[in-house]
């Protein structure tokens, strides 16, 4: 079996593992979804506490409609997972939402300086299909493999596996 190099439009997808990039999708959308439903409850309940949970004045946002609502948190969670900005009109007014809009935006940090160190490694040291972690991905592989001394391979002479 000859080795390839992987295509070259994988490249940026190969900074992380599957189950990663799933959980950075679960996180993309556990993001809109909450600071939609941040944005939606600070605009319908609007509770006279502003000294205890608000640190700005009570805005009247009557007509800004679910859809606004939404498309304006989708926005926002692609701005911060791109590291660019998030206006001041963008974050919900409350503590929750300023705290929640922080804390995404560190999280984003995180995941783009990882992405980043990742893609550059892939950049620099050529990518094959796939990597060789198991007996069975040796086994499937049809490499040859020889030691240097005897110990290596007496160690699994005697083995049952059938890769082996």
């Amino acid at each position: 079996m000859e080795r390839r190099l992987a295509a070259g439009w994988l490249t940026p997808l190969l900074s992380y593992s599957t189950q990663l990039w799933i959980a950075v999708g679960i996180v993309f959308l556990l993001g809109i979804l909450g600071l939609f439903l941040i944005h939606y409850f600070y605009s319908k309940v609007q509770i006279d506490l502003k000294s205890f949970i608000f640190r700005r004045e009570d805005i009247e946002r009557e007509h800004w409609t679910p859809s606004d609502l939404f498309d304006s948190a989708v926005f926002s969670i692609i701005k911060l997972f791109l590291t660019q900005s998030v206006t001041k009109e963008e974050i919900p007014r409350s503590i929750i939402g300023s705290y929640f809009v922080g804390l995404f935006f560190l999280f984003s940090l995180f995941l783009t300086s990882t992405f980043s160190s990742g893609f550059s490694s892939i950049m620099t040291i050529p990518r094959y299909q796939d990597p060789i972690d198991t007996i069975e991905d040796f086994f499937r592989s049809d490499l040859e493999w020889g030691a240097t001394q005897e110990v290596w391979t007496t160690s699994i002479a005697n083995t049952d596996e059938v890769c082996m």
